[in-house]
């Protein structure tokens, strides 16, 4: 409802206050399933956003502004796109990671990201020679095109460099609504002037600005805007730096980093970094059940790798965070001292929580079974004469990744020693 409010120009700041504290509330709730950095970014982008003229909290009663602060807030969300693209480049550098240096890293990335689609595939299978450039091509826009929205006669040009980018990710990736927000922060850098007349005019109307006539008022306004971005400049110093892999050790940089984690708590002025290592394994989690230790049966996901025989799916704008979230769990091994969501979630499918079955494709009972176990396969994209046989992946003979585990009579877990 927020959104929509603010979609129609309709209490704007109320309506972008009250989404971003939504949201702030979804992520401390959801705690890992929200701990991504695009998550971050949305609430990095909300908090511009409510700073944006027109600024009105009331309806008929708005604040004017001066057309310094209202160049000062375009250019905070410009300087987001400038850490979210210029932190990205700097981290694969700063890494060493081996196939960002040779080339190579598309040749892992299409198989191993968290979520592939179906054009995933048909990506992964392009010449050696095309990934190659796109990988360099990955460093250009990274790294030198975000400049260009600084400059206004070269901000359409920016903008078309970072849009091709991010579209490309979206057509071979299911990221939900990063992509989407990726291109509409450099939109912010182009001029009105660019766009034919019938389209501003068109939206004239979602975009009307109450501009600050009186002199004290502009320069209380300008002062503001100044200090606000005088202080998003300089807290962001230490995710910049973070982004080199250099060591802060100047005292001032120290006392920066204190603040700039009191707002990350909030979701604020982050270190952004993508893909700084490329992944070049897919260890996949296939959670098994049984009632005899004998017959196990695959729980499948909706999204997520488990099937080989399954096409992988498009999700737009919507991001599965369980099925996201198992991707990770490749990284982790198995701790029987330390709980976590993990173990939470086998409870609940040893429970058969309604709740918990709705988020999955396929459950292979009827009622709930008497044990779980978690094995891991890696995979890969099938050849593409598997692939015209409806086999999309191929996957190693699983292994052992979570032992047999059955519910106590307190409902905690008790594992099955081989």
């Amino acid at each position: 409802v927020a959104s929509f409010l603010y979609f129609f120009n309709i209490l704007p700041t109320l309506s972008q206050v009250v989404a971003f504290i939504c949201f702030l509330s979804f992520k401390i709730v959801g705690r890992e399933f929200f701990a991504l950095q695009f998550d971050n970014l949305l609430l990095d982008t909300s908090i511009f956003a409510i700073l944006l003229p027109p600024i009105r909290f009331l309806p008929f009663l708005e604040i004017p502004t001066s057309n310094l602060y209202q160049k000062s807030v375009l250019f905070m969300m410009q300087w987001l796109t400038l850490r979210l693209m210029v932190g990205s480049g700097m981290c694969k550098i700063s890494s060493r990671d081996e196939t960002w240096r040779n080339g190579t890293a598309l040749t892992y990335h299409f198989w191993s990201q968290p979520m592939p689609n179906r054009w995933s595939y048909y990506a992964d299978a392009t010449p050696l020679w095309l990934q190659k450039f796109n990988c360099y091509f990955h460093f250009i826009v990274e790294l030198l095109v975000p400049f260009g929205l600084l400059i206004p006669s070269l901000s359409p040009i920016a903008f078309l460099g970072l849009s091709s980018l991010q579209i490309g990710i979206l057509l071979t990736g299911n990221y939900g609504f990063f992509n989407m927000l990726s291109i509409f922060l450099p939109l912010t850098a182009v001029s009105d002037k660019v766009y034919p007349q019938s389209i501003v005019s068109a939206l004239s109307y979602f975009s009307q600005i109450s501009t600050a006539e009186n002199m004290i008022w502009s320069a209380i306004t300008s002062i503001i805007a100044l200090a606000l971005v005088g202080s998003v400049l300089i807290v962001c110093l230490p995710p910049l730096i973070q982004a080199t892999r250099s060591e802060q050790s100047l005292p001032f940089l120290a006392q920066i980093a204190k603040y700039q984690r009191m707002l990350g708590s909030f979701g604020l002025m982050n270190y952004y970094g993508l893909f700084a290592s490329m992944t070049t394994e897919r260890g996949e989690i296939i959670f098994q059940g049984s009632d005899d230790l004998k017959e196990w049966k695959d729980y499948l996901f909706r999204y997520k790798v488990t099937d080989v025989e399954k096409c992988p799916r498009f999700v737009i704008g919507h991001l599965p965070r369980l099925d996201w979230r198992l991707w990770f769990c490749q990284f982790q091994r198995f701790n029987p001292y330390y709980t976590t969501w993990f173990d939470a979630f086998l409870v609940k499918l040893l429970q058969g929580k309604p709740e918990v079955l709705s988020l999955l494709e396929d459950v292979p009972f009827a009622h709930p079974p008497k044990y779980i176990r978690c094995m891991i396969s890696d995979y890969t994209f099938s050849s593409p004469s598997d692939q015209k046989n409806g086999i999309w992946w191929k996957r190693t003979p699983p292994k052992m990744y979570w032992p047999v585990c059955k519910l106590g009579a307190d409902q905690q877990l008790i594992y099955i020693r081989p």
